[in-house]
């Protein structure tokens, strides 16, 4: 199934400033950059493993990396968006993840969030990860944790939180991949070993934390002929497309239909695909960029992900503004390529 959409795409310059590298840091390079809408005027974007040191000379001076990061954006405080870091500290000054579990073995990657203005609290769906070998991927997951923000209209650096382990989740399933409200739900998309997958929490659900009360968009019974909300399937998840580990689902202001977005590993196309309704059925993927060098170059060990749409920063109808990650196999290419582990911004225009 197409679309109907064709597409025009080219970096968006005039927000490329807003990720430029400064000399004294606090981050001179970071992934994920999910943005979520933190209070009435402002942005959270929640950052993965961050870089912190200087840069000089064209090179990175890597001191740290602490496993995640925020930042805050005010678009309507500024004539052009710029970004707040905030890096905590750990008892001993040294930066570390501004959210930490317990297990000093582990760590967060924040991946999704939504604030709920009925309680002034931001709801963040964080993976749980662990050391599983060495290299890029040399991780697993102990599923998905909610982190709940108490305080978010205070300085973040004052923000109280706790979190959750959201149960059933594990390294083959985890929810909040991306996470949108329709109505009275909170809809999280996940993965396990299948592909894509899809829950729902009904808001009130959510602010107790009665994930017993999670309904999966699934087969009832194995032979069941339709997928419908179940508690408890004895059936099949159901798979909506492949496995995204980093993505944005977005119902379009515009053009009132969800899109998600994909990039898959070792490859230089970013795609899109559409769909009425969450539940789907979802478009085929269409090639809305390609991806050209330096962020391209797979020889080098380079690889990109995490396309993430960012509606705030959008200034015309039928437009998406997004960003791609990107990282090497191996950390010290990153030491002269300050292009590579900093958010690239595309702007892409839909044409009907």
């Amino acid at each position: 199934m197409a679309s109907g959409y064709t597409y025009v795409s080219s970096p968006a310059t005039e927000y490329q400033s807003i990720f430029n590298l400064e000399e004294n840091g606090p981050w001179i390079g970071a992934d994920v950059f999910t943005s979520v809408p933190a209070g009435t005027d402002g942005f959270l974007w929640l950052l993965g493993d961050t870089l912190t040191g200087t840069v000089s000379n064209n090179q990175r001076h890597i001191t740290g990396m602490p496993r995640n990061s925020i930042a805050m954006m005010y678009p309507w405080r500024n004539q052009l968006p710029h970004l707040e870091f905030h890096i905590r500290k750990d008892p001993n000054n040294v930066n570390s993840g501004f959210f930490t579990p317990k297990d000093t073995k582990s760590w967060f990657w924040p991946i999704s969030g939504v604030y709920l203005q009925n309680d002034n609290k931001l709801y963040l769906f964080a993976y749980y990860v662990y050391n599983n070998g060495t290299g890029s991927f040399g991780f697993a997951f102990h599923g998905t944790a909610l982190i709940t923000i108490s305080n978010p209209m205070s300085s973040p650096d004052t923000w109280q939180y706790t979190y959750t382990q959201i149960p059933g989740t594990s390294n083959d399933l985890l929810w909040g991949t991306a996470s949108v409200i329709e109505g009275q739900y909170l809809y999280l998309l996940g993965f396990n070993t299948a592909g894509s997958i899809l829950s729902r929490i009904s808001i009130t659900n959510l602010q107790s934390s009665a994930w017993t009360q999670l309904e999966k968009w699934s087969h009832q019974t194995p032979n069941a002929p339709n997928p419908s909300w179940n508690l408890q399937p004895q059936g099949s998840l159901v798979t909506l497309f492949e496995k995204i580990p980093e993505t944005t689902i977005q119902l379009h202001s515009t053009l009132l239909k969800y899109f998600v977005l994909n990039i898959e590993i070792f490859t230089s196309q970013i795609k899109i695909s559409w769909s009425d309704q969450l539940t789907g059925p979802w478009s085929n993927w269409e090639v809305i960029y390609t991806i050209p060098a330096p962020w391209n170059d797979t020889a080098d060990g380079v690889f990109t992900y995490a396309p993430k749409s960012h509606p705030e920063l959008t200034t015309r109808a039928n437009e998406i503004i997004l960003t791609f990650a990107s990282n090497a196999l191996k950390i010290e290419y990153l030491f002269d390529h300050l292009e590579i582990y900093d958010p690239q911004v595309i702007r892409v225009t839909v044409n009907t």
